[in-house]
């Protein structure tokens, strides 16, 4: 998939964080990068883990900027359920600095 669908995180990072993984013993990090497809389909719960999982515990390779989980922010107010993702939208808040971008 391209970079677009990732957030713009490109592949050689995704491919990086993959790699990190598979040579700790100990440390496990995220090294999943959630889809803009799965932040617009997957089920709360495991959109939920999945996006904390993304910003809170990814390898440094691919840890999210405050615009890229504005980014899925905005992917999750597209959603028909959208007024049910308050504690994922306020995940997304927290990350960002309670919805104030510095730019």
């Amino acid at each position: 998939m391209n970079t677009y669908e990732y957030f713009g995180i490109p592949l050689s990072n995704r491919v990086s964080a993959s790699e990190f993984a598979s040579r700790q013993d100990s440390h496990i990090a995220n090294i999943r990068v959630p889809t803009r497809t799965e932040v617009a389909t997957l089920g709360t719960e495991e959109l939920f883990c999945l996006i904390e999982r993304w910003i809170y515990h990814s390898a440094t390779e691919i840890i999210p900027s405050r615009l890229q989980v504005a980014q899925a922010r905005d992917v999750l107010l597209t959603r028909a359920d959208a007024s049910t993702l308050k504690n994922l939208l306020q995940l997304c808040d927290d990350r960002i600095g309670k919805g104030k971008l510095p730019w």
